[in-house]
């Protein structure tokens, strides 16, 4: 609170994040509760492990982490740090479940 007794801003600006940060984690946990596409027959899910064949020649394993139904696109967090997150069209990928 400022000498006028206002609400800072940058508090109203941080409680706007905080509000639109908790609206996006019940939109993933939603989608982990009614699935998000299948793969192999299987209703995949937030968290379900993957494979990914990539252009280096190798599987690498990861944890599917979200899908856009409106984009097709999957967004995968990959084990390994030096991959990373990727967000790529799900028609696109060599993917296979990683039965783990």
């Amino acid at each position: 609170v400022d000498a006028t007794g206002d609400d800072n801003p940058l508090d109203a600006n941080y409680e706007k994040a905080l509000r639109q940060s908790e609206a996006a984690r019940a939109k993933v946990l939603s989608n982990a509760q009614r699935g998000l596409f299948e793969l192999q027959g299987e209703v995949c899910v937030v968290g379900t492990r993957v494979k990914v064949f990539m252009e280096d020649g190798q599987w690498h394993h990861g944890a599917l982490e979200g899908y856009g139904e409106k984009s097709g696109k999957v967004r995968i967090s990959f084990d390994e740090g030096r991959i990373g997150t990727v967000y790529a069209p799900l028609d696109l990928l060599n993917i296979e479940l990683a039965g783990e």
